[in-house]
């Protein structure tokens, strides 16, 4: 697949807080692995790879990673943040599990809490317990759960909202939720019947007239250093949805497609790899400090 770069990348580093391989496994195991992840600084594990870095591959990829899923929100409390992948690098198939750290700490296996300390995974004793609460506290007072003053609902891209509504119903089918309101509610995007920070930056239709350090600037420049020229030059007024559509696009216009033609037969090719261009965006939008003005 495409990327198979991000396994390339992941080999060149060495097993630690935020990296795991797994030549073999038990879902037991490996939630184990992702709790204590999540309740660090998160971090990425790879199914199928030897401590020695050996590729042997996983059979039946797909219907592992769907046993790992069904096993992880059966267990773990409350719901983590978890991607799921199966790439294929040398033609071997490979489960990558990819989490964030979490906001709700302390994250738990079946009652257990576990936290990582360089590339161990422990269970928590009770001067890591205090820590984790102390930082859901202070994760609950964070700048994207304030509230907005004078937004309300009208605001919101209603389109935007309901694409966003029932793909999580669609990957959440046991989550009982009558409407994108009552998904808003139940995701911390609605308190106490006003929009967050968090809500008008996703979904408002003109979110920088609340927030508007929100806009997001592209700049071209000619060389590697930065100048008072440039090449081109954008900025992207809309919801982060949109934002990340039309930055995409026009990055794809920035670094622009190669050609071939072969027996009649025309062929594109981009001259960065697209997943790799979205995968540094996508960074950059997410750790993005957007209380700083």
């Amino acid at each position: 697949m495409e990327n198979s770069f991000i396994i390339k990348n992941l080999l060149e580093k060495e097993e630690g807080t935020r990296l795991e391989f797994k030549e073999t496994y038990s879902n037991a195991e490996i939630a184990k692995v992702i709790v204590s992840m999540i309740n660090t600084e998160g971090g990425d594990v790879v199914l199928g790879v030897s401590d020695s870095k050996n590729v042997l591959g996983i059979e039946k990829a797909e219907h592992k990673i769907n046993q790992i899923k069904s096993h992880i929100l059966d267990y773990v409390s409350p719901q983590a943040p978890i991607s799921y992948q199966n790439i294929i690098y040398k033609n071997k198939s490979l489960i990558l599990i990819s989490t964030w750290e979490g906001s709700k700490k302390p994250y738990q296996y079946k009652g257990k809490i576990y936290i990582r300390e360089n590339d161990h995974t422990k269970i928590s004793n009770f001067s890591s317990i205090s820590s984790l609460i102390s930082e859901r506290k202070e994760a609950d007072f964070h700048w994207e759960r304030r509230t907005v003053l004078g937004a309300e609902m009208s605001v919101l891209n209603a389109k935007e909202l309901e694409i966003t509504f029932k793909a999580y119903i669609k990957g959440h089918p046991n989550d009982l939720m009558e409407d994108a309101q009552d998904f808003l509610i139940n995701m911390g995007l609605i308190k106490n019947g006003n929009l967050t920070n968090a809500t008008v930056i996703l979904f408002a239709n003109d979110p920088i007239k609340f927030i508007p350090q929100s806009s997001i600037r592209i700049t071209l420049y000619p060389t590697r250093n930065k100048g008072n020229k440039f090449l081109g030059d954008r900025i992207l007024k809309g919801s982060l949805f949109e934002n990340i559509k039309e930055a995409l696009e026009y990055l794809e216009i920035v670094y622009g497609k190669s050609i071939e033609v072969n027996d009649n037969i025309r062929k594109e090719k981009s001259n960065y790899p697209q997943l790799a261009i979205r995968e540094a965006l996508m960074n950059a939008i997410v750790h993005r400090d957007y209380n700083s003005v």
